[in-house]
């Protein structure tokens, strides 16, 4: 079980020497699926990028904060069929976010784009700060 307690020592994280005080996280195959977990529990999660790691419980999706880079395998028996409801409940999360702000750099021209292939650009547009 991760938590933001004991089970999850984040003052500890924060306080590495020569660290920021930002937590990121990144896992591979299994360690993936632990990112995503962590990404839905734990609010003070900047960034995570699981790798070939399996979707967190859908109905948590919405609690993500931290920016993710997903990746997936070409051909992923386990974890590929999890994208298309995985990726639905981001859209979902997305629609219901009061504000959204990101980058008008490059990775803020993709999320646009991804935006325009969910067909929901001109619904967020009001919402969006840059």
């Amino acid at each position: 079980m991760i938590s933001t307690s004991a089970g999850f020592p984040l003052a500890n994280a924060r306080a590495i020497a020569g660290g920021n005080g930002k937590l990121g996280a990144v896992g591979f195959c299994y360690g993936g699926t632990i990112v995503n977990l962590i990404a839905t529990r734990v609010p003070e999660l900047v960034a995570g990028a699981p790798f070939y790691g399996g979707a967190p419980p859908l109905d948590k999706v919405g609690a993500i904060k931290a920016e993710l880079l997903l990746v997936f395998a070409d051909n992923d028996n386990f974890v590929n069929p999890s994208w298309p409801p995985y990726e639905a409940a981001l859209r979902a999360a997305v629609l219901a976010a009061p504000t959204l702000g990101y980058s008008t750099g490059p990775s803020g021209v993709q999320l646009a784009k991804l935006f325009e292939r969910w067909g929901i650009a001109e619904t967020i547009q009001p919402r969006i700060i840059t």
